[in-house]
């Protein structure tokens, strides 16, 4: 890529630059706050005239620099969540199981009275990565899968929240790439407009805990298993009336396999919906930021070698796709991260 800016371009850019490092910043201090719930000051917060306020406050006190309150609440749209809205027959089924495999084994999670968690993807609004962060003001149980002890899936409010507009969309033939829980395939199993799901998933001792114990649960059939690569299956298998990907942990790790999803989508012109979609393109987009800096810091090849960690590669797949980019001006810059 070869980035030729302006003054008042290069100023535009800068500022995009400070955004996204100050998101990257805001998403990584939730993330560690998500781990703990001690640092909160409960009796403080249920004594407040504003719960959120309260609940802000001790974000700042205990995890921000800057203990201007303003601009973490710019990121953040808290809510006190129903547990109502997240209690359904599946969770409740899995929740009373005894489950073990081999290192797999199936156990009941819970977040504590106002433990901080993201309940939904985030939403970007005038480039600022919007986080949903939930809380319950009762202790909240439910199900997960570890492998050893190591998480493999739940299903908390984030999981069901994020599948929810999938869900609704699917009809016809569908297929499900990466089995996780088995949430998906249930869900859509009970749905009269879903005719068939084909479910491909690789791993083995997955497929036979998801047999052995999950599999009894649902009321109807309507489903399959294929035990094969997902990215080699869809290459060669296409023809569903919905397709939704979930092969990854996080945004983090999914990003690569959008890469790879994006150009069979192309290539076989079809359409994939993507877990955390937003987040994933999100991430996507930090990526080109910071590569459009590369450029404009004089990186070539060299710097694109390595492959060894899933930061690399995303970097070298996306600095191949646009080498020979020619950016001139800001409103370029806004077009290539579309």
């Amino acid at each position: 890529m070869i980035v030729n800016l302006k003054d008042q371009d290069l100023k535009r850019f800068e500022e995009l630059l400070k955004i996204k490092d100050t998101n990257i910043n805001i998403s990584d201090m939730l993330l560690t706050a998500f781990c703990y719930i001690d640092f909160l000051n409960i009796d403080e917060i249920k004594r407040s005239d504003n719960e959120h306020d309260a609940i802000i406050e001790n974000l700042v006190r205990n995890f921000s620099d800057d203990k201007d309150s303003s601009l973490l609440s710019s990121h953040i749209r808290l809510s006190c969540l129903d547990q109502n809205d997240y209690l359904n027959d599946y969770s409740n089924k899995l929740l009373g199981l005894k489950a073990k495999y081999k290192n797999y084994h199936l156990e009941t999670m819970r977040y504590e009275p106002y433990q901080l968690f993201a309940y939904s993807d985030i939403e970007v609004i005038n480039e600022l990565e919007i986080s949903k962060v939930g809380y319950f003001r009762n202790e909240f149980s439910y199900p997960a899968i570890f492998e050893n002890d190591n998480l493999w899936m739940s299903l908390n409010p984030n999981e069901i929240n994020t599948m929810k507009p999938f869900l609704s969309k699917a009809n016809g033939s569908v297929l499900v790439l990466g089995l996780g829980l088995g949430y998906v395939p249930y869900m859509l199993s009970k749905k009269s407009d879903i005719k068939d799901i084909t479910i491909v998933e690789n791993n083995h001792d997955n497929i036979v805990f998801f047999n052995k114990f999950i599999a009894p649960l649902f009321d109807n059939k309507k489903y399959k298993i294929i035990e094969e690569d997902a990215l080699k299956f869809i290459d060669k298998n296409n023809d569903y009336n919905y397709i939704f990907a979930d092969l990854w942990f996080t945004p983090e790790d999914g990003v690569e396999y959008l890469l790879k999803l994006e150009k069979i989508e192309k290539s076989k012109n079809i359409k994939i919906y993507y877990w955390l979609e937003q987040s994933l393109r999100q991430m996507k987009r930090r990526y080109m930021i910071e590569l459009i800096n590369e450029s404009l810091k004089g990186f070539s090849d060299h710097n694109y070698v390595s492959k060894e960690s899933v930061e690399d590669r995303v970097f070298r797949e996306l600095y191949y796709q646009t080498k020979n980019k020619i950016i001139s001006s800001f409103d370029e810059i806004k077009e290539l991260l579309k």
